[in-house]
């Protein structure tokens, strides 16, 4: 991963951290861009990206800030996206 994309990662961290008012989006606990992690809505597939484009994937539409795995595979099985 490219320094750029590094940074455009981070940022996109501080606005989703930001609109969730520093709270996990899955169990409310309280994180900054350097401790959470982004979980994709609808999942980074090879299907997903041929079907919606490689910049929704990985776009602020398309991600929420969790604060960890667990919560990233909770975020996963509330919106029924293990199943694409």
């Amino acid at each position: 991963m490219t320094e750029k994309e590094q940074l455009a990662i981070y940022d996109m961290k501080i606005k989703l951290c930001a609109q969730s008012h520093y709270k996990c989006e899955i169990c409310g606990k309280v994180i900054n861009a350097y401790n959470c992690q982004l979980a994709h809505i609808k999942p980074q597939t090879k299907q997903n990206i041929k079907k919606y484009g490689k910049e929704y994937i990985h776009s602020e539409n398309n991600n929420k800030v969790v604060c960890s795995l667990e919560c990233n595979y909770k975020a996963q099985e509330k919106t029924g996206c293990n199943n694409v």
